[in-house]
């Protein structure tokens, strides 16, 4: 498998990890509203959204990380009356903690030289779901990745005089 070096490439990890996660059934990118354009979602959803990307320059290295900021969110259903409501928190925290060990320790992602930088917070947030009965909950974390070691340099060819 090939080392991450582009956006698409840390899209398809999430994707990726949505895939295996035994409770995870379904993931999606995009702005956390855009969830809501499909109901015929299965839940929890790991729904992601690229935020910020930055390139810091070092004096002795030069411009050789990227950092990318993904909004992380896991959605799922609170029933009328939020019996459950605890139980969807208390999931979606251990799914987003699944995800932050999966980037911590996975041989795959140490050796593709991927680290989250900065603090994780989470927050909960609700919506009121389409159908009536039902409430969307969702739990957010951001999470700063930084990929060193970019070895691609990006040639950007002009027309030439033939």
């Amino acid at each position: 498998m090939a080392k991450i070096q582009t956006v698409n490439q840390l899209i398809s990890v999430f994707k990726d990890i949505a895939t295996r996660h035994y409770q995870i059934n379904g993931f999606g990118i995009g702005d956390d509203w855009e969830n809501g354009a499909s109901e015929d979602k299965m839940h929890p959803v790991l729904w992601i959204n690229p935020v910020t990307a930055n390139m810091p320059e070092s004096e002795s290295t030069g411009y050789k990380t990227f950092e990318i900021d993904f909004e992380v969110r896991v959605f799922d259903l609170v029933s009328k009356g939020e019996s459950n409501e605890n139980d969807v928190l208390s999931d979606c925290i251990d799914i987003l903690k699944d995800i932050i060990l999966e980037f911590k320790g996975h041989p795959y992602y140490v050796n593709s030289q991927l680290n989250i930088i900065d603090d994780i917070s989470f927050e909960a947030v609700s919506y009121t779901h389409l159908r009536a009965h039902e409430t969307l909950m969702n739990l957010v974390c951001r999470l700063l990745l930084e990929k060193k070691g970019l070895a691609r340099a990006c040639v950007v060819l002009g027309s030439s005089a033939r």
